[in-house]
């Protein structure tokens, strides 16, 4: 099964009119932002101590790039103990006052979106019956249809339609 964006459509889906009529939004970090510690390297160090120490070695030398290790770890992780992932995130307390700053942008209109390198079930998990309040999530999705997670994001699957705009709109002011 994958997961899927659920009741939080990711932004880069809504129409590009109505991009342009928003006038301001908040984009709002996930890990150790909304939750008071980092859940993704948090979980992963738990579930896989040992390849845990091993690939944050690689990446502090740089033959590993932040994205190699976080899928390389993740992709580590047997689908059976997915559970466990959802136990871990669900235990890390949220920091106090993410409620009354939804109603406050409420009020104004300002839609909240979250951006997280993290998995989108434990974002997701994480915030309950808030998450029909946030007007996109930005995470990588999880496949948790074979022997372990394999994880996807459809920005490395595609280029960024926003960055190509920004570099086709500097090469014609250049050019």
């Amino acid at each position: 099964m994958k997961s899927t964006p659920g009741k939080a459509p990711a932004i880069d889906r809504l129409q590009e009119t109505e991009m342009e009529s928003l006038k301001s939004a908040v984009f709002c970090d996930f890990d150790g932002t909304i939750t008071s510690k980092e859940t993704l390297s948090g979980m992963v160090s738990r579930l896989l101590p040992d390849r845990w120490k091993e690939i944050v070695a690689e990446m502090v030398a740089r033959r590993m790039t932040l994205r190699e290790g976080v899928k390389t770890l993740v992709e580590s992780i047997p689908v059976s103990r997915y559970g466990e992932i959802i136990d871990f995130v669900m235990a890390v307390p949220m920091r106090p006052g993410l409620e009354e700053l939804l109603d406050f942008l409420d009020g104004r209109g300002v839609p909240f979106i979250v951006l997280s390198g993290g998995l989108r079930g434990m974002v997701e998990a994480r915030l309950g019956p808030l998450v029909k309040r946030v007007r996109g999530i930005y995470a990588v999705d999880t496949d948790l249809s074979g022997d372990y997670i394999r994880v996807s994001s459809e920005f490395e699957e595609r280029p960024n339609s926003w960055t190509s705009r920004a570099s086709s709109r500097s090469t014609a002011r250049s050019g």
